[in-house]
């Protein structure tokens, strides 16, 4: 109810005319990406790390994956991908306040995704963190979109199949949304979300790297009278 009044309150303080109807999107969950600074300086050094690990480690691990090679997630701490992505988070993250003073993210895991043609990972969320991101290393054409799923497709299947495609498009009203995987670009999505990366068309290894983060909440908000 408060932040109903707030906005009929920036409404009469804008000077806006009074208005006969709206669309409120209410409760969106926040994607954010940026192209990250550094990419092409450090590019090449990335993706060598990245195939010196596997020639150390050829087997990796099997989670999401169907086909290609993970890394165990333990790259977050001691190597040069936990630092880059560590330097962009503080830089983007600080300079823009995404977060209130005081907010904490711990990085807590870290590890590496390489898919050959025909790999995919499979439909699958994050448990027990807040953020999850990604950050893509190499990825050649038709190497395969990370799509992301309506946690309430169930729920609103119906009104997800009838709104007209003019308020989809405004709101991002769909079932599913993809993003195209960008070289240096990198993606935070809050961790409950399910996702999927589709198969690797092309002929050349798709690398990324993902992540999870702890939100440490600042104190003050936790005190009853905070708002």
């Amino acid at each position: 109810m408060g932040d109903y009044l707030i906005m009929k309150d920036q409404l009469k303080s804008n000077n806006k005319e009074d208005i006969d109807w709206d669309i409120v999107p209410l409760f969106p969950s926040l994607f954010i990406w940026w192209n990250t600074v550094g990419w092409e300086e450090n590019k090449d050094k990335l993706i060598k790390f990245v195939y010196d690990e596997r020639r150390k480690d050829k087997k990796g691990v099997e989670i999401s994956n169907r086909g290609g090679w993970q890394s165990p997630a333990t790259y977050h701490k001691n190597s040069i991908l936990g630092e880059y992505v560590l330097n962009n988070l503080s830089k983007y993250l600080n300079e823009n306040q995404i977060f209130i003073e005081g907010t904490k993210l711990d990085l807590n895991n870290l590890w590496i995704n390489i898919n050959k043609k025909g790999d995919y990972n499979v439909t699958h969320m994050h448990p027990l963190c807040d953020l999850s991101g990604v950050m893509w290393l190499k990825t050649p054409d038709k190497s395969g979109n990370i799509t992301f799923r309506d946690s309430t497709q169930f729920q609103e299947f119906i009104l997800q199949k009838t709104i007209s495609k003019k308020y989809k498009k405004q709101f991002h009203y769909f079932g599913d949304y993809d993003f195209y995987p960008k070289e240096g670009r990198l993606l935070l999505f809050p961790s409950h979300i399910a996702h999927l990366v589709q198969p690797n068309e092309s002929r050349q290894d798709r690398i990324s790297i993902s992540f999870n983060i702890r939100i440490e909440i600042p104190e003050h908000c936790l005190d009853p009278k905070s708002k």
